[in-house]
């Protein structure tokens, strides 16, 4: 009785902390520039020093899958500055031309066709990074997990909180006035359906010649990669076990995402 009473005193403590959207939030190591900002349809932290995102965090639901605005298109938006933070990103101008980058969203635009101002937001550049043309156009590996994460939440295997974000070091080229140009990308998913949570980590080389594969990793493993704390508003035993491991098995297709690349 006492482990089944325990048992469902931490699904509530996770369901409350998924309604006040805790798990949207990351810890960065002491010393890094974060300023959060809480979008309509996504937490970032970002980062004046590099001029890109710390992580940028979200959920995706089968409501919100299933509800898009009618007559929502993507040409409607453009990229634009963000005016809340210091050292904002033009949209355009040299940053970005003729530097054989592109602005890859990290929260996609297709994940927040629910609300005109939630996809309105992913064209901030707070939202973008610097991405390879192979990496944000040519390579299904990076597309591929988006429409996956998408599909998971619609097909109601429960609410899918995504963390995305690059990774940077110290001898990162930079273009324009200093936006660093990350090493890789990282990608942390959970999944919560009312009874457990599965979690697992992705990573994906910035490189711009031969073949982009996904390398699978525990959200643990992300972690000792970023120096980055996902998904802290777990409980202690629930948050270790849940990103120590992951099953390939427990999410419909990934399997063949990760090996058929």
């Amino acid at each position: 009785m006492r482990k089944t009473t325990l048992a469902l005193f931490v699904l509530l403590t996770v369901c409350t902390f998924a309604q006040q959207r805790s798990l949207l939030y990351c810890d960065v190591p002491k010393g890094v520039s974060s300023q959060v900002l809480v979008r309509e349809g996504y937490v970032t932290s970002y980062n004046k020093d590099t001029r890109l995102p710390n992580w940028v965090a979200w959920r995706l639901t089968k409501e919100r899958m299933e509800s898009p605005v009618p007559g929502i298109d993507r040409k409607m938006f453009d990229f634009h500055r963000d005016d809340e933070v210091e050292n904002p990103v033009e949209k355009y101008d040299y940053h970005y031309k003729q530097t054989g980058y592109q602005r890859g969203h990290m929260c996609p635009y297709a994940d927040c066709k629910w609300s005109m101002k939630a996809a309105d937001e992913t064209f901030l550049m707070t939202n973008i990074c610097p991405q390879t043309e192979m990496l944000n156009k040519k390579t299904p590996a990076w597309r591929k997990l988006e429409d996956a994460c998408r599909a998971w939440a619609k097909d109601g295997l429960g609410d899918i909180y995504i963390v995305a974000g690059p990774i940077v070091s110290r001898d990162c080229e930079t273009i324009g006035s200093g936006i660093v140009v990350p090493k890789a990308f990282y990608k942390v998913v959970l999944r919560f359906d009312g009874r457990s949570l599965q979690g697992f980590g992705v990573m994906y080389r910035n490189v711009d010649g031969g073949r982009i594969q996904s390398s699978i990793h525990s959200i643990d493993g992300i972690e000792r990669l970023t120096k980055l704390d996902f998904f802290f508003a777990l409980p202690d035993e629930l948050e270790n076990k849940v990103e120590s491991a992951y099953d390939l098995d427990a999410w419909p297709g990934l399997r063949e995402i990760i090996e058929g690349e």
